[in-house]
């Protein structure tokens, strides 16, 4: 093809290769191509197709904080595939009745890693959801198309650097356009702040712009289970998370650490939370919130002003507030204090606190002792790695 296009003396259009370029796209929806228009074809693609209602967010995400390990020069991570697998378990019938075929002629999974896609192929086979799945490298799905492409990223929260598959934005570019309805990423979401690279920065700014293209329910107990200890413990109700904080403001002896994206004044005044953490500060005990600039706010560069004075109360308490600038983004929802560990999918500052409304289905694993102090730790480490102190 590139020899092709040298040889050619037309161009169409001039900030594209030289050769014939077929504008009108017809296959995702328009959400879809929209970021693989601005991120290759200058703009130049017409979406044909109308924007409809899916079964998933046309652009939507999970934050999973597995760990990756090296096999064999490539790249693994159990957790996520974990994740990827029970979730799709969990979804098989409801994705079978909304396309009338059976799911692995509905999704297609992608990695950029061949060993993360072994481990992914491993465990669809085990749990059932057949044999003939698409997965593998983006290079498998080359010249297909699914009505629901998933994507595992695979670098775990640790790694600091800029991914392989953002220095080559034909790699994202063709992963998405597979996509007919909905292209989910499922991973680390860590790799998709500002200041990464065009293709993934880019993407990010996509599935962070609007609350709802979380998917809120991929965390689950086998996904838990299957990255800690069995010793640990599971929550998996409303009123299971609210004792554990209430449990954690009184614990906490030397430090606490609240690390949760959102921020609601209603989910605050259910809690008392303000209320605790002034008195958990006057006991001497270091508190730290941490929070997201830009998950769900519009406004450009700054908090509105009902989130911007929520911040500062949580100063007046004499706690200390940290955020991520730009759009690294915090993803993560944990619990830290001295021997404590509290990680899932429950946002501590701004889930709904009425049992009638609260309809996703949160869970999260609990680590006491070593295991709570060494994870927990780690896992801080990431946290004040994109992370910067709020003077305001």
């Amino acid at each position: 093809m590139t020899v092709a296009q040298h040889a050619s003396p037309l161009v169409k259009y001039e900030e594209l290769s030289a050769g014939m370029f077929l504008v009108d796209h017809r296959r995702c929806q328009p959400a879809i191509i929209n970021y693989c228009n601005e991120l290759s074809y200058h703009g130049v693609l017409k979406p044909r197709r109308k924007a409809t209602e899916t079964l998933f967010p046309h652009l939507g995400y999970a934050h999973i904080p597995g760990m990756d390990d090296s096999r064999g020069g490539s790249r693994a991570n159990n957790i996520e595939a974990i994740a990827i697998c029970s979730w799709l378990e969990r979804k098989k019938d409801q994705i079978e009745a909304a396309y009338n075929k059976p799911i692995d002629e509905c999704v297609g999974i992608v990695s950029p890693f061949a060993a993360q896609a072994e481990l992914l192929r491993t465990k669809i086979k085990q749990a059932g959801l057949g044999e003939k799945m698409t997965v593998g490298t983006v290079h498998s799905l080359q010249g297909a198309e699914r009505p629901i492409v998933l994507f595992s990223p695979t670098y775990g929260i640790e790694f600091g650097g800029i991914p392989f598959f953002a220095s080559d934005e034909r790699l994202l570019n063709v992963a998405a356009s597979r996509a007919k309805d909905s292209f989910l990423v499922i991973g680390n979401m860590g790799l998709f702040g500002e200041g990464t690279s065009k293709c993934t920065s880019l993407l990010g700014k996509l599935l962070f712009s609007d609350p709802e293209n979380e998917l809120k329910d991929v965390i689950n107990e086998m996904t838990l289970r299957g990255g800690f200890p069995a010793s640990s413990k599971i929550i998996d109700t409303l009123e299971g998370h609210r004792q554990a904080l209430r449990d954690s403001f009184s614990g906490a002896k030397t430090l606490l650490t609240i690390v949760s994206p959102f921020l609601s004044q209603n989910a605050l005044d259910a809690d008392d939370i303000l209320l605790n953490c002034e008195q958990t500060v006057a006991r001497g005990v270091d508190v730290c919130i941490v929070v997201d600039k830009n998950l769900g706010i519009t406004t450009k560069n700054q908090f509105p002003e009902d989130k911007l004075e929520i911040l500062k109360n949580f100063r007046r308490a004499g706690c200390r507030v940290r955020i991520a600038p730009g759009r690294n983004g915090v993803h993560s929802k944990l619990i830290v204090s001295d021997n404590l560990l509290i990680l899932g999918s429950f946002n501590w500052l701004s889930a709904s606190r009425d049992l009638h409304r609260h309809s996703n289905y949160e869970v999260s694993t609990v680590l006491t002792g070593e295991e709570g102090r060494g994870e927990g730790q780690r896992q801080l480490q990431q946290v004040e790695r994109i992370t910067v102190a709020w003077n305001m």
